[in-house]
């Protein structure tokens, strides 16, 4: 049985939970694999913030300006878009809460945080969002909500 783990009489696997943002793609996965019937699949747009944001606006939803960036100039390109005064979000496109979240309202700003997420993987797991990319995301003014869900 699908369901069950150690063959027949085995465990019942109702759900899969992960604890970690490294854990989040293979739970998916397991979910899938282990209780298909309460799996809606696998997507990344669950973890990536920039696949976040363009499903909303695929969706019709209102989204902040965006650009997925690996190099200063592609940065420098998109925050040119942006006008002056410069109020850039500088951002992990994967990652936990706010680490490694920045307002940038220099070029110089955006220049030294890009720096640190292009150095270095911010995630484990770097099958979905490889080391050395960075999201660009104009400021949107107005109260901040956050919600924690299970998906």
């Amino acid at each position: 049985d699908r369901g069950l783990l150690g063959g027949q009489g085995g465990v019942e696997v109702l759900g899969v939970l992960c604890g970690s943002d490294a854990g989040l793609a293979t739970a998916e996965r397991l979910l899938a694999a282990l209780v298909p019937e309460r799996s809606n699949g696998r997507n990344p747009a669950r973890r990536d913030k920039f696949l976040t944001h363009r499903a909303l606006a695929a969706a019709g939803l209102a989204s902040a300006r965006q650009a997925a960036v690996t190099s200063w100039g592609e940065a420098e390109a998109f925050l040119a878009t942006l006008g002056e005064p410069l109020r850039a979000v500088v951002k992990p496109r994967r990652g936990q809460g706010s680490l490694r979240v920045g307002l940038a309202t220099s070029a110089a700003q955006a220049r030294h945080m890009l720096g640190f997420l292009f150095a270095e993987a911010t995630s484990l797991d770097v099958e979905e969002v490889p080391a050395g990319d960075a999201l660009l995301q104009e400021l949107l003014d107005g109260d901040e909500w956050a919600v924690d869900i299970v998906s």
